[in-house]
């Protein structure tokens, strides 16, 4: 129930308090739904969170889940410092933001925090917030109230008739549109002017009538926003009757809510935390509506925590990287207990493989470093490694993933597209080089697979070629072809995509398979099915890259290249692979077929 930091530094205190929620009965609208059993007074989950009194980092975290509960205990510990300290609390949070919060452990990450509505607001689901400051003594239970505000501002929408004379009007469709469904003002600066800079996500609310009765009110949540050329638009459809003898028209009513600071208002724009309330007055001369608004107080609730002193565990992060690295300590713990390491696995291309020789991964105590040592994997695919801390309090943390990349390695992305035919093989393999350095890089087996002459000669000559390579983008022309140098051929881009066997093609010149990868596309399922058309041919070292790779024993890809002339960059002659399972006659040196790449930049993929 409690999982929470103690960082170093300060004297352990325990604190007490009330949580009140700022809230009223209301409608809310969802598209649209109105609230059940009072669930905008209800928390169902929540983070407080004790800072150090420069407000850099997290020194007490509490956080559960109550079960929609009006009255709960919980557990907390934190650090004091016999000065006034930041607490910040948060209740109601959507699932991401919640679960993001249980590992921040600096202020900056609570303020950067920023949230939006994947589907329409729910009384249930309207985020609070109360940031305040409180001395805490140590040894004592201390106590004090935490009073929360809705982040969402409310408006609650009426009409009325200046004289009982019998005149009504019957609803019967409401939309709002103009919503803001954003915010990045969770942890706000408070003010009378929306600072929400998040705008850009606009939601509609609607309501139809599908039973007997009439609403005379309605209500509906946003997000902070400035309304100054971007109001709120409330319509309201209905059937008007000037008398109870009136058999009615139907009549739709529209206004534009841009709140501006006067006497009856002290916000311009929606600013989060307040109840807006716009009444309509029917003027039956004119067959209109006049509105008026003004800002009213959220009627109070109190919710009462206890809060003493609990156990707790935080390990983070929860995801690292050891790129080229045999042993990592960047993982931190702290704990009410001693914890130890438990359910370690590992992975190699998503199937599960025992532990190498040489791993561990350690830790002890109540805080610290996990030490994780694991050999830098020799078959150029990533590790992955997967583990939990527990602690003596039987609480455990959420699974950690490691992820190990070898300096050169492979991983795969899966082709969008049918491969060619007599082909079977989907995947677009990406070459990654992590260190500019290929003189490592050992030779093939001495014995090949499928006894191809020159075999032997081949296999010593082209890892030699690659071993002298240079890490680079190689350089293309105006048309994207790769350029024809000496100095080009023996670049490795240091990120490339190999075409599929969708990119299987036969024999032609030199120019025409150029031209060939210039038209080239293909589509990434793994990345959105974005299709790539960028690709181009390979240098020569790249060429025998790919080549040396599928057929070392200690390499988990195989099989890339299936034929055994293709072309590089080297418009002087077509290169034949050293060991090669198809044997198709009218290749040649100066008829080969070809297996287009393309680089891949900075960001564009996992």
């Amino acid at each position: 129930m409690v999982d929470g930091p103690v960082i170093s530094g300060g004297e352990e205190a325990t604190i007490s308090a009330t949580l009140s929620i700022n809230s009223v009965e209301t409608k809310a609208a969802a598209n649209y739904e109105f609230p059940q059993d009072d669930a905008e007074k209800k928390i169902n989950n929540y983070v407080i969170v004790v800072f150090d009194p420069e407000k850099a980092n997290v020194v007490g975290l509490s956080y559960g889940e109550p079960d929609a509960k009006e009255s709960f205990e919980v557990e907390v510990v934190a650090k004091c410092y016999g000065e006034k300290q930041p607490i910040l609390t948060l209740v109601n949070l959507p699932s991401v933001q919640w679960e993001a919060c249980k590992a921040y452990t600096t202020y900056q990450q609570f303020k950067d925090l920023a949230v939006e509505q994947i589907g329409s607001f729910k009384s249930s689901e309207l985020i609070k917030i109360a940031e305040q400051s409180e001395r805490l003594n140590k040894g004592q239970m201390n106590t004090f109230d935490i009073k929360v505000d809705q982040l969402v501002a409310r408006i609650d929408v009426s009409w009325t008739f200046p004289v009982e004379d019998g005149a009504s009007f019957e609803i019967s469709s409401f939309t709002i549109t103009g919503i803001n469904a954003e915010s990045d003002v969770v942890l706000p600066a408070g003010g009378i002017v929306s600072t929400n800079s998040k705008n850009g996500k606009s939601m509609t609310s609607l309501w139809e009538k599908t039973t007997e009765g009439n609403i005379s009110s309605f209500s509906f949540y946003t997000y902070e926003k400035t309304t100054e050329g971007s109001p709120v638009v409330i319509e309201i459809t209905g059937l008007l009757k000037e008398s109870v003898a009136d058999e009615g028209t139907t009549r739709s009513f529209k206004y534009e809510l841009n709140p501006v600071k006067n006497a009856a208002c002290k916000t311009t724009g929606l600013v989060h935390g307040n109840l807006y309330e716009l009444e309509g007055t029917f003027d039956l001369k004119e067959r209109n509506i006049k509105w008026a608004y003004n800002l009213a107080e959220w009627k109070s609730r109190t919710t009462e925590v206890n809060v003493e002193k609990g156990n707790y565990l935080l390990v983070t992060p929860l995801e690292i990287m050891m790129p080229n690295e045999k042993e990592n300590t960047d993982i931190k713990f702290q704990s009410s207990s001693n914890v130890r390491v438990e359910d370690i696995k590992i992975y190699v291309k998503d199937e599960p493989v025992s532990t190498p020789s040489g791993f561990s991964i350690s830790c002890s105590g109540t805080n610290g470093a996990i030490q994780i040592t694991s050999p830098i994997p020799t078959n150029f695919v990533p590790r992955v490694i997967k583990f939990k801390v527990r602690n003596e309090n039987t609480l455990s943390s959420p699974e950690i993933t490691v992820y190990q990349y070898p300096p050169l390695y492979i991983t795969q992305h899966q082709s969008g597209d049918q491969p060619g035919s007599g082909w079977s093989n989907t995947s677009m393999f990406i070459f990654n080089t992590l260190v500019a350095n290929y003189s490592a890089l050992p030779y093939p087996p001495e014995r090949s697979d499928y006894n191809r002459p020159d075999y032997s000669e081949k296999r010593i000559e082209f890892t030699n070629y690659v071993r002298s390579a240079v890490t680079g983008y190689p350089l293309v022309d105006e048309n994207g072809y790769t350029i024809d140098t000496e100095e080009n051929n023996r670049r490795v881009s240091p990120r490339f995509m190999l075409a599929s066997q969708h990119g299987t093609n036969g024999a032609g010149d030199y120019d025409s398979k150029r031209q060939y990868c210039g038209t080239y596309t293909e589509r990434d399922k793994n990345n959105s099915n974005i299709r790539y058309s960028d690709w181009r041919m390979p240098t020569k070292a790249e060429l025998y890259m790919i080549d040396v790779l599928q057929n070392l024993k200690e390499s988990s890809v195989t099989s890339i290249l299936g034929g055994h002339w293709y072309w590089s960059a080297q418009r002087s002659s077509a290169i034949k692979t050293m060991d090669y399972p198809k044997d198709n006659s009218g290749y040649s040196a100066t008829k080969a077929a070809v297996r287009c790449v393309r680089d891949v930049k900075d960001n564009e993929m996992n």
